[in-house]
Parts: C-alpha cells; structure tokens; sequence
C-alpha cells in the first residue's frame, strides 16, 4: 500500500513540472504490436512498452478504444488521458514490393533473365525487413515467397524458360511510346534470354531514325518489336546514290521514287535521263544502290 502511495507521489511530482500525456495524430505503426508508445506522448519509457494489441494488415486502419487505452494507464498508475473521439485510427505501415524488384532479384540470384510473373499483384508488407525465398516448381515454374519476420505475405508462381547467353541491349529508363530513341537510352548486357522472346536488338546502328513502338521499362531487354521505324526518305525528295564495286565508287544524286526506312529497298531515278535503279536505305536520305 506505501508503495503504491510513493507512486502516486511520484506521479503528481512529475506533472508539477509540466511533463504531460497526450494521444498522437496520424499514427502509424510498423510490425506486428501496438504499444502504448506508439498511442501516447510523454508517456515513460518502460511504460511505452507495454502491448495494446496486434496491427491491422498491411496498409489497413485499426481502431483501439480509448478507453481501453486509458485502463491500462490506470493499472500503471497514470491517470486517464481526454480524447476528442472515442477510438483511435492506428494504421500498419505499407510498403508495396512491386514486380520489377522481384524479377531484378531472380536476375542476378538466378541469372533468369526474362522471368513472368504469373496474375501478381502488387503486395504490402508492415515494414521493410523482407526477403525472398525461391523454390523450384518443376522445368519452367518457381514458387517465389515473399517473406517479413518468418511470416509469409505472397507466394508467386513465376513462370521461366529454356535461356541462350546472349549479348542484348537493356533500357537504362522508362521510355514512353512514340518517344525518339537514342543510344544513350541503351547499354550492352550478356544475358540468358529465353529461347522464344522475340528478335533481339543488337547493334546501336539498329535504333538510329526510331520511335517507341511501346513503352519500354528500365531493365527491359530491347526486341525489334519495340522499335517504330520513320520514313527517312521522303518520295520525290532529291536524295545521295551511293554504290560501291571493285575499285571504283559511284556517288551521284536521284530522286526518291518511294518514301523509305532505314534498310528497306525503294526505287529511285537518275535526274537528267530517269533511269530507274534499286536502293537500300541506310541512313536519312542516302541509299545505297543494288545492281
């Protein structure tokens, strides 16, 4: 009983000199308990630890009673803390693990170059102490867990194949369709890429004149699919002939018969006699003759 009188002393003692108690605002709370630490202001150090109750899911809202509150302050001896409302909001911490960073972990874990989540969805997790645990499903499947603090929040079948090593280009941004593509866009990787992804892209020369066809995501591996072609030859424009034999260079001006991109063939003239020849495009008016 005495003891309980020296805390009450105690008590009163500390809030003569202005130390107060006061419930937060906006509160959010990280793993798995609520704590009066996490509820109150001011409230002492051993008392702060003391659990209230477990978080809500990930992202998700948790309303506590204040008046629950207050009757564990009063069992620790401190006196009951007004309210403006009868509940407390007090939401989990969210971070959301999005596809890129799951297949940028099994690239360089795995070196599987062009893994495909299958039906994920982005998940949220209360904190960000996370990792990834891989286990084979077979040939051309993986299980992929999304783990925080041994408690598992997402399993992810992720869907892989048969891979070739390959020297690729790789987007060093995010490219929005229609945008001009540049050299500086791309760097050389050599990756194992699956055997059916489509035509690769794998010379710089090869996206001179293009355009997005789509938009292309930082790390994407670029495919001939993605580029947009421009006409870089305009027809009826006077355009440079060029062709190279033997010991001897043709270079003379003619006239653009067809409208052309880079590596098509298109019919051009001579300018006095019209003669018709053959060309490939290679590089904004100028052709290169075929005889």
């Amino acid at each position: 009983m005495n003891y309980k009188r020296y805390i009450v002393i105690f008590l009163i003692a500390f809030s003569l000199i202005g130390y107060t108690i006061e419930f937060k605002e906006n509160i959010i709370v990280k793993g798995k308990d609520i704590t009066l630490g996490d509820l109150l202001e001011g409230i002492p150090g051993d008392v702060a630890k003391r659990r209230v109750s477990d978080t809500a899911l990930p992202g998700k809202v948790k309303k506590i009673s204040v008046s629950y509150v207050n009757q564990l302050l009063l069992r620790s001896n401190i006196s009951a803390v007004d309210y403006s409302a009868d509940f407390l909001d007090v939401k989990t911490y969210s971070h959301e693990v999005p596809a890129s960073e799951i297949t940028k972990y099994m690239r360089e874990k795995f070196a599987m170059s062009y893994p495909v989540l299958i039906g994920y969805k982005k998940t949220s997790v209360p904190d960000d102490n996370y990792i990834f645990k891989m286990e084979r499903l077979g040939k051309t499947r993986m299980i992929v867990q999304i783990v925080n603090r041994d408690q598992l929040y997402k399993k992810i079948i992720v869907r892989y194949k048969e891979t070739t090593k390959c020297r690729v280009l790789v987007s060093k941004r995010n490219i929005a369709v229609g945008d001009d593509l540049s050299e500086k866009d791309f760097s050389f990787m050599d990756m194992l890429v699956p055997d059916d992804i489509g035509e690769l892209v794998t010379s710089l020369d090869d996206i001179k004149h293009c355009k997005a066809a789509e938009d292309i995501s930082y790390g994407n591996i670029l495919l001939r699919s993605m580029l947009n072609y421009a006409d870089i030859v305009t027809s009826g424009s006077v355009i440079e002939a060029i062709h190279e034999g033997n010991g001897f260079t043709i270079n003379m001006k003619v006239r653009a018969m067809e409208s052309g991109k880079i590596n098509e063939i298109i019919r051009v003239k001579t300018l006095n006699d019209h003669r018709q020849y053959t060309g490939r495009v290679v590089d904004e008016n100028k052709v290169s003759l075929i005889f």
